[in-house]
C-alpha cells in the first residue's frame, strides 16, 4: 500500500477523495514537514522521487521508473 503526501501552501476544507475500491483507509491534512516524513514510513513503497519533486529537488522533465517484481 502507498502513501501519498502533498504539500500545499496552505489547507481548508476536508478532503473528499473519490475512492470507490475502499483503497485510502484515511486522509487528512498535515504540516508539511509530517507530509515529508510519512513518504519514507513504508517500506514497500519508494517515496524519494516523489519526494523530491514537492520538494522542488527534481530536474524538469525527470522520469522516474519503477520495476514490479
Amino acid at each position: 500500500m502507498a502513501r501519498v503526501s502533498f504539500c500545499p501552501a496552505s489547507v481548508a476544507g476536508q478532503i473528499s477523495p473519490q475512492d470507490p475500491d475502499s483503497l485510502i483507509l484515511s486522509a487528512h491534512w498535515v504540516e508539511e514537514q509530517a507530509a515529508l516524513e510519512h513518504l519514507g514510513m513504508d517500506s514497500g513503497y519508494d517515496g524519494e522521487p516523489l519526494r523530491h519533486w514537492l520538494c522542488g529537488e527534481a530536474a524538469p522533465g525527470i522520469v522516474y521508473t519503477v520495476k514490479v517484481k
